[in-house]
């Protein structure tokens, strides 16, 4: 049982760590998904980083490769009417 206590602890520890870390020193990414007039994915993108302190403007350009990747991943297959789902941060400003 202190085994299995000691390395809950000690997983607890380094992932708390890595947040922190992460919180300081990793930027922000977003993604989204793009979906038929069915309702059937399409695709999804993900890990479009942007850090508006260190490049303003970045989000902006994030958000606008993001629908432009997903608006051509319909556009390719074919799809005209589609909807597109993610691509914008909702975090508070």
């Amino acid at each position: 049982m202190k085994k299995i206590l000691g390395t809950l602890l000690f997983s607890l520890f380094l992932t708390t760590k890595t947040f922190a870390f992460c919180i300081i020193f990793c930027d922000p990414d977003l993604g989204g998904c793009v979906y038929d007039y069915d309702g059937n994915k399409i695709s999804c993108v993900s890990g479009i980083s942007f850090n508006e302190q260190k490049s303003p403007g970045s989000l902006a350009r994030a958000e606008q490769l993001c629908m432009s990747m997903l608006r051509e991943d319909a556009y390719e297959k074919g799809v005209s009417d589609f909807s597109i789902e993610g691509c914008f941060d909702n975090a508070p400003r």
